[in-house]
């Protein structure tokens, strides 16, 4: 299962579709804080983040999932047109994919 983690409606609908076509179940969250509580709900096997997210920004998500011993082994991915790539790695990324 996939965590999609991003702010626009469009974005996170384009997504979803994409993974699902792909075979992928996805559970989303629209801010940082509730990407934060369905990682620890859900166990995702990956999160894709935005990082300009309302409440909690994605480097703020990456950072304290990776400090929850029940979320720090799942990988994140940020997907985002303007992050910093040392940064989101610094945050605990495991990859970055500019949308």
């Amino acid at each position: 299962m996939v965590l999609l983690a991003e702010d626009s409606p469009t974005v996170r609908a384009l997504v979803r579709v994409e993974l699902e076509d792909a075979g992928y179940a996805v559970v989303e969250a629209a801010d940082g804080r509730v990407a934060v509580d369905l990682a620890r709900q859900s166990a995702p096997s990956v999160v894709l983040l935005d990082v300009e997210m309302p409440v909690l920004d994605g480097y703020g998500v990456s950072a304290e999932l990776k400090v929850d011993p029940a979320t720090r082994d799942v990988p994140v991915v940020i997907l985002t047109g303007q992050a910093d790539l040392v940064k989101a790695l610094d945050a605990g990324a495991h990859d970055f994919v500019r949308k």
